[in-house]
């Protein structure tokens, strides 16, 4: 499983939205029920699958699945 389908399946797991298909890169975080602290949580658990550490700085800047896409990224390639 590459590190896209492993952020998809992350951003399932807290979401209140369960429905995989719905999850674009567009769609915004906080359409799926990520708060600012279940936000922090999905970043805890992507830290932990993908054996990375994120800025804090980096995480507050978080908007949509996009968003995260593209931190994660950053760190993993």
């Amino acid at each position: 499983m590459d590190f896209y389908e492993i952020v998809k399946h992350v951003i399932l797991d807290f979401s209140q939205n369960h429905n995989l298909s719905a999850i674009t890169e567009e769609t915004w975080l906080i359409e799926l029920g990520l708060d600012s602290v279940t936000s922090a949580d999905m970043i805890m658990e992507l830290e932990e699958r993908l054996n990375i550490e994120i800025s804090d700085q980096d995480a507050v800047s978080l908007t949509t699945v996009r968003d995260v896409f593209h931190l994660i990224e950053r760190y993993v390639c």
